[in-house]
Protein backbone atom coordinates (compact mmCIF):
# COMPACT_ATOMS: atom_id res chain seq x y z
CA UNK A 1 0.00 0.00 0.00
CA UNK A 2 1.15 3.70 -0.54
CA UNK A 3 0.45 6.29 1.96
CA UNK A 4 1.26 9.86 1.14
CA UNK A 5 1.65 12.66 3.97
CA UNK A 6 -1.17 14.59 3.51
CA UNK A 7 0.50 17.57 4.60
CA UNK A 8 3.35 17.07 2.07
CA UNK A 9 1.32 16.94 -1.01
CA UNK A 10 1.35 19.43 -3.57
CA UNK A 11 -1.29 19.61 -6.35
CA UNK A 12 -1.17 21.56 -9.51
CA UNK A 13 -3.90 24.15 -10.49
CA UNK A 14 -6.19 21.58 -11.19
CA UNK A 15 -6.22 19.70 -8.07
CA UNK A 16 -3.90 16.72 -9.52
CA UNK A 17 -1.09 14.93 -7.99
CA UNK A 18 1.96 13.84 -9.66
CA UNK A 19 2.81 10.23 -9.21
CA UNK A 20 6.33 8.65 -9.85
CA UNK A 21 6.96 5.91 -12.50
CA UNK A 22 7.70 3.53 -10.06
CA UNK A 23 4.27 4.67 -8.65
CA UNK A 24 2.49 4.62 -11.98
CA UNK A 25 3.82 0.56 -12.14
CA UNK A 26 2.18 -0.53 -8.96
CA UNK A 27 -1.14 1.01 -9.55
CA UNK A 28 -1.60 0.34 -13.22
CA UNK A 29 -4.33 2.73 -14.66
CA UNK A 30 -6.55 3.40 -11.66
CA UNK A 31 -6.00 4.10 -8.18
CA UNK A 32 -8.29 4.53 -5.07
CA UNK A 33 -7.86 7.65 -3.10
CA UNK A 34 -9.23 7.47 0.62
CA UNK A 35 -9.12 10.03 3.38
CA UNK A 36 -7.45 8.75 7.14
CA UNK A 37 -6.25 11.78 9.67
CA UNK A 38 -3.94 13.66 8.22
CA UNK A 39 -2.96 11.27 5.48
CA UNK A 40 -4.16 10.11 1.64
CA UNK A 41 -4.57 6.90 1.04
CA UNK A 42 -3.50 4.75 -2.41
CA UNK A 43 -4.33 2.13 -2.76
CA UNK A 44 -4.37 -0.57 -5.72
CA UNK A 45 -7.86 -2.29 -6.58
CA UNK A 46 -6.16 -5.33 -5.08
CA UNK A 47 -5.31 -3.84 -1.91
CA UNK A 48 -8.88 -2.38 -1.50
CA UNK A 49 -11.13 -5.59 -1.67
CA UNK A 50 -8.84 -7.27 0.21
CA UNK A 51 -9.20 -4.14 3.16
CA UNK A 52 -13.19 -4.48 1.98
CA UNK A 53 -13.39 -7.80 2.68
CA UNK A 54 -11.58 -7.52 5.83
CA UNK A 55 -12.89 -4.66 7.47
CA UNK A 56 -16.39 -5.72 6.41
CA UNK A 57 -16.24 -9.48 8.08
CA UNK A 58 -18.49 -10.27 10.81
CA UNK A 59 -21.11 -7.47 10.28
CA UNK A 60 -24.31 -7.71 9.59
CA UNK A 61 -27.60 -5.81 9.22
CA UNK A 62 -27.51 -2.09 10.29
CA UNK A 63 -24.00 -2.57 11.79
CA UNK A 64 -22.47 -3.67 8.26
CA UNK A 65 -24.16 -0.58 6.42
CA UNK A 66 -23.17 1.67 8.89
CA UNK A 67 -19.34 0.40 8.41
CA UNK A 68 -20.08 0.51 4.65
CA UNK A 69 -20.99 4.18 4.31
CA UNK A 70 -17.68 4.59 6.39
CA UNK A 71 -15.23 2.82 4.13
CA UNK A 72 -16.91 3.66 1.16
CA UNK A 73 -18.42 7.57 1.62
CA UNK A 74 -14.77 8.67 0.91
CA UNK A 75 -13.06 6.61 -1.36
CA UNK A 76 -12.68 7.53 -4.90
CA UNK A 77 -11.41 5.58 -7.89
CA UNK A 78 -9.50 7.88 -9.90
CA UNK A 79 -8.00 7.01 -13.63
CA UNK A 80 -4.05 8.05 -13.31
CA UNK A 81 -3.35 10.06 -16.76
CA UNK A 82 -0.81 9.74 -19.64
CA UNK A 83 1.61 12.48 -17.80
CA UNK A 84 1.03 10.38 -14.88
CA UNK A 85 -0.95 12.83 -12.76
CA UNK A 86 -4.19 11.71 -10.38
CA UNK A 87 -7.05 13.86 -9.81
CA UNK A 88 -7.36 14.40 -6.20
CA UNK A 89 -11.32 15.09 -5.30
CA UNK A 90 -11.92 18.79 -3.60
CA UNK A 91 -13.51 16.66 -0.26
CA UNK A 92 -10.06 14.86 0.42
CA UNK A 93 -7.92 18.15 -0.55
CA UNK A 94 -8.90 20.07 2.48
CA UNK A 95 -6.56 22.94 3.27
CA UNK A 96 -3.58 21.60 1.60
CA UNK A 97 -2.00 22.97 -1.13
Amino acid sequence: MRTKEYERINFDQGGRFYLSKAERIQFGEKVIITRDGNYLRFFTQREWKRLVRKQLAGFKGAELRRKKRGLFGSAFLEKIDSQGRVHIPVSLRGGAR
